[in-house]
């Protein structure tokens, strides 16, 4: 028979068979991994930065107004404190008025609908009738309802429409409603014993105290109430309307 030509140098077996050369038999070179990502987890870190997004909101209403202030370049009439304001809002140059009247006007902004389903267009009647909207989300109302403190002060639904300041269905504190009233000036055309609102001009220098005037009055119960909201800034942002 013919011999083998190529005869093995080294007949001792091999003590170590296994090909690889790692001697680690795990081929993740992470003796810790991370376990995989629960996509229920990341919907639950999307809300949380979601509620952290959220701000604060504060609504100035003012009435019987037209945009003759400095902030829509108006000079005769200086406004620095809405001009400063406005410069670091947003500044509305097309916004109008839904009636000529304030009280069909709020029911409607603050429905987010017009007059005609509002069915309001005097100081009768309000959105809450039936035929109208009873089960309507209104705006205050649409931000309690995603967790938000809604609360205000002074005019801001017209008073007794809807009545009780719509109550429950917008506020978080409808039955603490701050509403003030002022003395009226002498010679303001009222019947005796009613405490009306007068505008009537005064000098500055006349009216030192202007504890009772009803602009004074509701910034001071809106101080009080923001200031209750900031303690509470914690648990909850706030919809404020003054």
């Amino acid at each position: 028979p013919t011999a083998n030509p190529n005869p093995d140098p080294d007949p001792t077996p091999n003590p170590n068979p296994n090909p690889n050369p790692n001697p680690n038999p795990n081929p993740n070179p992470n003796p810790n991994p991370k376990p995989s990502p629960n996509p229920n987890d990341a919907d639950d870190t999307d809300d949380e930065k979601k509620k952290e997004k959220r701000m604060n909101v504060l609504w100035i209403v003012a009435d019987d107004l037209r945009p003759e202030i400095s902030a829509y370049d108006c000079a005769a009439v200086p406004t620095p404190a809405l001009e400063a304001l406005a410069a670091r809002g947003a500044l509305f140059r097309h916004a109008y008025a839904q009636e000529a009247l304030c009280g069909p006007s709020r029911n409607s902004f603050l429905s987010g609908r017009r007059p005609d389903a509002c069915r309001a267009y005097n100081f009768l009647n309000h959105f809450r009738e039936a035929g109208a909207g009873p089960d309507w989300t209104s705006l205050p109302g649409l931000f309690k309802a995603h967790g938000y403190a809604a609360f205000g002060a002074g005019k801001v639904y017209h008073p007794g429409l809807p009545p009780n300041w719509d109550g429950d269905l917008s506020w978080d504190m409808a039955d603490a409603w701050m509403y003030p009233g002022e003395p009226a000036c002498e010679g303001a055309r009222y019947p005796p014993g009613q405490n009306r609102t007068s505008w009537c001009a005064v000098e500055w220098a006349e009216a030192a105290d202007t504890k009772a005037f009803e602009d004074t009055q509701t910034v001071a119960e809106m101080k009080r109430l923001l200031g209750a909201a900031a303690a509470a800034a914690a648990a909850k942002p706030f919809f404020a309307v003054a």
